[in-house]
Order: structure tokens, then sequence, then C-alpha cells
């Protein structure tokens, strides 16, 4: 499998999944970007947990190639 990344600037042109990298489990970073108007998955890096989800620090980026693999 190939997993190609591509990061741009929000807003310089479309995208298909958006990735929040947030350093701690608090999100604050996502409070700055609001639910609606997005049109594309989010998923959610917030200190040990992806999206709602607490995993192992070593599993991180195995799990975010696994939600981002569909996706791209």
């Amino acid at each position: 499998m190939s997993l190609e990344v591509d990061m741009v600037p929000e807003g310089e042109k479309p995208v298909d999944v958006v990735l929040l990298v947030n350093g701690c489990r608090h999100a604050c970073r996502e409070k700055e970007y609001p639910e609606s108007g997005r049109g594309c998955p989010v998923i959610s890096l917030r200190g040990e947990m992806v999206d709602d989800q607490y995993v192992a620090e070593g599993d991180i980026v195995k799990i975010l190639i696994a939600r981002l693999g569909p996706l791209c």
C-alpha cells in the first residue's frame, strides 16, 4: 500500500481529508475550526487520542495511516 500526503494551507485548494493536530487532548485547535462547512472527513489527533479513541503512543502513526488510506 502506498500513501501520498500533500499538506496544504487551509483554503489553498480542495482536500480529501482534514487532519487536526493538537498538542494535547484539550484540542484547543478544534475550537478554532468549527464543524460546519468542511465537506470532507476530519481526523483529530489530540495527544494520545485519535478522534475519541485512546491509543498507545507507538500506535499513533499506524492508526493514522489506516484511517487515511481509504480516504486517499
